[in-house]
């Protein structure tokens, strides 16, 4: 019996959504939704692997937490929402451990960092965290294998993040461009864009480099 093909000219499917991706996702919308902490938790519980990530983030974080965090309402106390999604979503990145996924996972998490890094000093307009997950899930699409738009439409993230991602425009459209310029050693366009955004250059280069040691000290990819 021969194989099913694709009529020619056709795209290929994208494969299904992995469980464990799924399961942070459905974590990231009822962050997002403020929902109740224990519907939060009960989702993560369904993967022990990936609720235990989730901690290892949270200590790893710098907070100097005076006690260690071992509940889901203990980790919105001490950090909020906000960045209980930040951590959720770089959790995401860990969701598939293909070793050919692993240099993106990296990658998308050092875009974020730098990005939130060089926009707290500089944008006054702009949200420190809300800057760290433009900048990750501007990989996802690769990191999964989903086209973005298919990937947006499962997550729930504000107007301002998506515009960036989709179109490089809005508020956060200038930094993620120059995130891109840097890690593409695209000197030139950095050096515009640096000029455009009022950044200084040496504080820009040192927070790339801030970025990376930081992503080694979480230990993904």
């Amino acid at each position: 019996m021969s194989e099913k093909t694709e009529p020619a000219g056709t795209a290929p499917k994208p494969r299904p959504i992995a469980p464990a991706l799924a399961r942070v996702i459905n974590a990231l919308n009822l962050v997002s939704a403020d929902a109740d902490i224990e519907q939060i938790e009960l989702e993560l519980r369904k993967d022990t692997a990936l609720s235990l990530r989730l901690f290892q983030y949270i200590h790893s974080a710098g907070l100097a937490l005076s006690t260690p965090v071992r509940t889901y309402r203990q980790a919105v106390m001490v950090i909020g929402y906000k960045p209980l999604y930040r951590w959720l979503s770089l959790l995401m990145l860990n969701a598939e451990r293909e070793p050919t996924k692993l240099k993106l996972a990296r990658d998308a998490a050092i875009r974020g960092r730098f990005m939130e890094l060089v926009g707290r000093e500089q944008l006054q307009r702009s949200k420190p965290d809300d800057l760290f997950v433009t900048g990750m899930f501007s990989l996802v699409h690769e990191l999964f294998g989903h086209p973005l738009p298919m990937l947006l439409e499962t997550i729930q993230l504000p107007e301002d993040i998506q515009e960036a991602l989709l179109s490089r425009q809005g508020i956060y459209g200038p930094l993620l461009n120059l995130a891109e310029a840097v890690e593409q050693g695209n000197q030139a366009e950095a050096d515009r864009l640096i000029e455009e955004l009022l950044l200084d250059p040496d504080a820009t280069a040192a927070a790339h480099s801030a970025a990376i040691d930081w992503v080694k000290q979480l230990g993904i990819g």
